[in-house]
C-alpha cells in the first residue's frame, strides 16, 4: 500500500503540472508571403511548426519566448493556445547566433496563464521534467524523461552550454518548455541530436 501511494502522489504531480504547463505553451505556425512574378499576385506559403512559451504580461500584451529558429524567413506568425484560440503575433527581438532565442508579442483581453520561470542552475542530473509543445504539429503534447546531462555543446555553437534530457522531443518541439516538476520552465526545447532527426 504505501509504495502504491507513493506511485499514485507521483502520478497525480505529473498530472498537475501537465495540465498546469499546456496553458502557458503555445503552438507557432509561420508563413512567408511570396509573390508571384507569372501572376503578380502574394499568396502565403506556409512554413514551419514550433512551439512557444507565454512567460510574462504587461496589461492585455502577452510575451512569448521561443527559438529564433522557428520564426527566422518568415513574414507573418500565428499563435494558437492549448483551447484553440488563434493569435497574430510579432516579433520583438531575436537572437540567431548565440542563444537561438526569440521573444514574440500578442495581444488578448481575454486573461492567460504565464509561465513561472524557475532556475536551471539548481539542476541536477536525474531530475525529472516533463518536455511540453506540437511535435510533428500535436499541440499540447507532454512526455517525459529525466536531466540526462549539464553543460553539454554543440559544434554549431561550442559557447553555448546546454541541458540534456531523455523527454522525447520531435520536430515542432523547438521553442517548447522543459519543466520540473514544481511547475516551473526550466529550459526551452533547442536541438536534437539524432541520427534519425527526432527522437520518434
Amino acid at each position: 500500500p504505501e509504495a502504491m501511494n507513493a506511485a499514485l502522489s507521483l502520478q497525480q504531480v505529473f498530472r498537475d503540472v501537465a495540465r498546469e504547463s499546456i496553458r502557458s505553451v503555445v503552438q507557432i505556425d509561420t508563413t512567408t508571403t511570396v509573390t508571384s512574378r507569372r501572376y503578380g499576385r502574394s499568396f502565403d506559403q506556409p512554413g514551419g511548426t514550433g512551439s512557444g512559451v507565454i512567460y510574462d504580461s504587461e496589461g492585455e500584451t502577452y510575451y512569448v519566448l521561443t527559438n529564433a529558429h522557428v520564426i527566422q524567413n518568415t513574414d507573418n506568425i500565428r499563435i494558437t493556445l492549448h483551447a484553440g484560440t488563434e493569435y497574430e503575433a510579432q516579433l520583438i527581438g531575436a537572437d540567431s547566433s548565440f542563444y537561438d532565442l526569440a521573444v514574440l508579442s500578442f495581444k488578448s483581453e481575454e486573461v492567460l496563464t504565464v509561465a513561472t520561470i524557475g532556475d536551471s542552475d539548481r539542476l541536477v542530473v536525474g531530475d525529472q521534467v516533463l518536455a511540453v509543445g506540437s511535435p510533428f504539429g500535436f499541440q499540447s503534447t507532454v512526455t517525459s524523461g529525466i536531466i540526462s546531462g549539464l553543460g553539454r555543446e554543440q559544434s554549431n555553437n561550442p559557447l553555448a552550454e546546454y541541458i540534456q534530457t531523455d523527454a522525447s522531443i520531435n520536430p515542432g518541439n523547438s521553442g517548447g518548455a522543459l519543466v520540473g516538476l514544481d511547475g516551473s520552465v526550466i529550459a526551452i526545447n533547442t536541438w536534437i541530436a539524432s541520427r534519425t532527426g527526432g527522437s520518434v
